[in-house]
């Protein structure tokens, strides 16, 4: 760093304009400044970064929660949404391809009860009924997830039209209802 007695002394011995010195000075404190300014701006946006990547991460990964206490006697409606999907996998004992249903039941509000070992209906659409028939039935895992072979119900050349229905259910002795839900209609796979 250059001393300020050292820059004056060498500059006694050119002929100069009055206050060199100072712009000198000033221009670099302010040199100093901004590399300090550009430096905090550089750790806040990296640490800003590093924030929202946490988020992100452990945003969807929370455990549900149980349900709020509430007084005796009194009953609580929790929504419900079930998914519906297909895949073709092999039969374990040859033959072809076999058709499985699988999907999940969700709780927005996190109690377990109304997700884990609930059953599930699989129906199918009747076109001569016009109505669904259910056609087999699943019981979800502890996480919500439901999977069944339903391929005794379902034609390869001409495949049908399919839903998910959890029913309503009463839970704990009548303080909780788990509403009804059905997945949106989906077209098994030709086969």
């Amino acid at each position: 760093m250059i001393d300020r007695e050292l820059l004056e002394r060498a500059l006694r011995q050119f002929p100069s304009k009055p206050g060199v010195v100072e712009r000198v000075m000033r221009r670099r404190d302010r040199k100093n400044r901004n590399k300090r300014i550009t430096a905090a701006t550089v750790a806040l946006i990296i640490g800003a970064v590093a924030i929202g990547t946490l988020v992100t991460a452990f945003e969807g990964r929370s455990q549900p929660r149980p349900a709020a206490p509430r007084p005796a006697g009194s009953v609580t409606e929790h929504r419900r949404s079930v998914t519906l999907n297909f895949s073709l996998e092999p039969h374990p004992f040859g033959g072809g391809n076999g058709l499985i249903a699988a999907g999940r039941v969700k709780v927005p509000d996190g109690l377990n009860a109304c997700r884990s070992y609930v059953t599930v209906e699989i129906q199918r659409w009747k076109k001569l009924a016009g109505s669904w028939k259910t056609v087999e039935t699943a019981l979800t895992s502890r996480e919500g997830k439901y999977k069944k072979d339903v391929s005794a119900t379902w034609d390869p050349v001409n495949p049908g039209k399919y839903r998910a229905e959890a029913p309503r259910q009463v839970r704990r002795s009548g303080d909780d209802i788990c509403l009804a839900d059905k997945s949106a209609p989906v077209m098994a796979p030709l086969g």
